[in-house]
């Protein structure tokens, strides 16, 4: 059986969210027309929040219409630079064994030689496997408090400043760097509050 996805921009007073539509809905919906949906299915992956239509999804016109929309702008540009003169607060850092296989997280004990993936069934040593990670941080751009979610690629070019550091080193470690961190220049896509890029940081760290 083939299915059909479609990834929209869903717009309201409070703000913006991505939503995969399947299949017949796909026709049936229309851009910058107003509609009142019941039985969404949520989802969170990676740090972010998607909608999805399910088999139950129903829909109607609304009257109501939002006097500016900014979806046009976000799909076409979702990728946004910024500065922020530090990392208002961290919250749940997370640093994880990925196996070489699937890249999934690893749920065995870290301390084992040889470990296996429950996801795909791989045996591996322990030693060879590469750790992955991701931490939410609040930050402020534009007057306005928003948490953002960094990866394994983004912790890393974080952590360059202190060459002691790696995402082997102990959590609170990494989370007092990243605290101490000052004058943080990255890219952050704003559908999925993500940070994409970290393009500069300051020679010195906060005090």
């Amino acid at each position: 059986m083939t299915l059909v996805k479609e990834d929209c921009v869903l717009e309201d007073e409070t703000g913006t969210a991505e939503i995969h539509i399947w299949d017949e809905l796909i026709n049936n919906v229309k851009n910058g027309t107003t509609y009142e949906f019941q039985n969404l299915n949520v989802k969170h992956f990676k740090g972010s929040t998607h909608l999805a239509t399910t088999p139950a999804t129903t829909f109607k016109e609304a009257s109501k219409q939002l006097k500016s929309v900014q979806g046009p702008t976000l799909l076409e540009n979702p990728e946004k630079e910024v500065k922020v003169d530090m990392f208002k607060f961290l919250n749940n850092l997370s640093i994880f064994v990925a196996c070489q296989a699937c890249k999934r997280k690893i749920t065995e004990s870290a301390h084992q030689k040889y470990i296996k993936c429950r996801n795909c069934g791989v045996r591996q040593r322990q030693g060879e496997c590469k750790r992955d990670a991701s931490v939410q941080v609040k930050v402020e751009i534009a007057g306005k408090e928003i948490w953002l979610t960094a990866f394994t690629k983004e912790i890393e070019s974080l952590l360059a400043l202190s060459p002691e550091l790696s995402l082997m080193s102990d959590s609170e470690s990494i989370e007092d760097h990243l605290m101490d961190l000052k004058d943080i220049h990255f890219t952050y896509n704003v559908n999925k509050n993500t940070i994409t890029q970290v393009t500069s940081l300051s020679n010195g760290l906060a005090q």
